[in-house]
């Protein structure tokens, strides 16, 4: 997929948002007798969870939305994700403070670090995934649609 292809797709999925309602999002298709993996998009900018959920819902994914830190944390407890993706730049908070969370409870979910965050941050959240066990890749924003798809698309034949 080229540069202008990717902004192409990551157009066509905010315009598509824009003209339709939201599908459910956490659903068992009706074709398999089993559950959809469901991924955990975590990121305070409303835009950027429509391009995440549209892209992982066209790739067979069921998806939960979090805009908060306190929110994904609360969701993290309660149920179980596939994967997640997460955003490092959350208002006041960091989304760094999520993986002692997820320690205690998913440690083996990987996370896509979803994040303009400049290297000391993002080395700072791999070496605190390393110490937890927690693996992490990473996708840069703005958001390249072909490396996340092929991300996710990986994640999903694990």
């Amino acid at each position: 997929m080229t540069a202008g292809e990717e902004t192409a797709s990551l157009k066509d999925c905010t315009m598509a948002s824009d003209r339709h309602p939201p599908p459910p999002r956490d659903i068992e298709p009706p074709e398999s007798g089993r559950p959809m993996p469901c991924v955990l998009v975590i990121d305070d900018d409303p835009t950027h969870r429509v391009v995440i959920c549209r892209l992982a819902e066209k790739l067979g994914y069921a998806t939960i939305e979090a805009s908060t830190v306190a929110e994904a944390a609360e969701l993290i407890k309660s149920r179980h994700f596939d994967c997640m993706t997460l955003d490092l730049h959350m208002g006041a908070n960091n989304g760094t403070e999520l993986l002692e969370i997820m320690n205690n409870r998913q440690a083996n979910v990987p996370v896509i670090v979803v994040s303009s965050a400049d290297d000391s941050e993002r080395w700072e959240v791999l070496r605190v995934a390393t110490l937890y066990g927690i693996r992490v890749t990473e996708v840069p924003k703005p958001i390249k649609i072909g490396m996340l798809r092929e991300v996710f698309l990986e994640l999903k034949d694990v």
